[in-house]
């Protein structure tokens, strides 16, 4: 995982392809050529070495901090949801708090609403 961290995924591709080379049957064999696929199809989400260049905290701490955070926000007292419906809230509430609200994302979604809200004012009136 470190050549991930300092050098980018693809050097991490590149070391399992040598460890695959060495180890070509059997279950150590299996599990890098699935250690490989799974990294291999997440390269641009795994760009460490850019992310941490841009500011980008990369460290696991905040966001599992802000997981509980969250959770709880939803638990308030008398709140019952819908599995997707929490999940929407929860993607929605984490573009707001991550300082990211004005990401396209966030500005489609809020835009989308707006545009319905004035459609049903319209067609009330």
């Amino acid at each position: 995982m470190e050549y991930a961290w300092m050098q980018g995924s693809p050097v991490m591709l590149d070391h399992l392809a040598n460890y695959i080379r060495v180890h070509r049957s059997g279950a150590k064999a299996k599990a890098l050529r699935s250690l490989r696929a799974y990294v291999a199809k997440r390269v641009d989400m795994t760009d460490y070495p850019r992310f941490r260049q841009i500011g980008y905290d990369c460290g696991s701490g905040p966001t599992e901090s802000f997981c509980g955070t969250l959770t709880l926000r939803l638990k308030g007292r008398g709140m019952r949801w819908q599995k997707d419906n929490a999940e929407a809230m929860k993607a929605l509430a984490s573009l707001y708090y991550s300082d990211r609200n004005t990401s396209p994302v966030c500005n489609g979604f809020y835009r989308q609403r707006g545009e319905l809200a004035s459609r049903e004012v319209g067609s009330q009136g």
